[in-house]
């Protein structure tokens, strides 16, 4: 049997389960760059959503069969699920990027971390801030959890 490698850096959140209510944030960037928002995805979402996470499947050369997308956005809209979202959009509210996060217990530490399960910006988004605004949310609703 091997040994299990170091846990990934996490930070704290409830055990409790928070329910899912919108999360926006927005962050200005320098002058001469869009301004980013960062929110939950709301049904209205999810061929925009299920877009990017094909994307981010083919990244890394997976299949994404609409049956597994369709399963992971009911965990997504399931307020009782662990699993949560975020999504970037641009000026125009078009999400052009997107996290999956979740709590998972830490024994040794007793204490809950978070996990990034998936983070993506396609590479056309890329280079903006997108991503620094998703990680800045994430950060910020790390916080917010303890």
């Amino acid at each position: 049997m091997t040994p299990p490698t170091a846990p990934e850096p996490t930070v704290s959140v409830p055990k409790a389960p928070v329910p899912k209510a919108p999360v926006p944030t927005s962050v200005p960037l320098p002058a001469g760059r869009p301004r980013w928002t960062v929110d939950t995805p709301s049904g209205d979402d999810f061929e925009a959503w299920r877009e990017l996470y094909r994307e981010y499947a083919q990244f890394y050369r997976l299949p994404m069969p609409d049956e597994q997308s369709a399963l992971v956005w009911a965990w997504i809209r399931d307020a009782t699920h662990e699993l949560e979202a975020l999504l970037v959009r641009d000026t125009g509210g078009t999400p052009v990027g997107l996290a999956h996060y979740r709590p998972f217990a830490r024994p040794l530490h007793g204490a809950v971390g978070g996990y990034l399960d998936d983070l993506f910006v396609p590479p056309a988004a890329r280079g903006g801030g997108a991503v620094d605004v998703l990680l800045a949310r994430l950060r910020a609703i790390a916080a917010e959890r303890g």
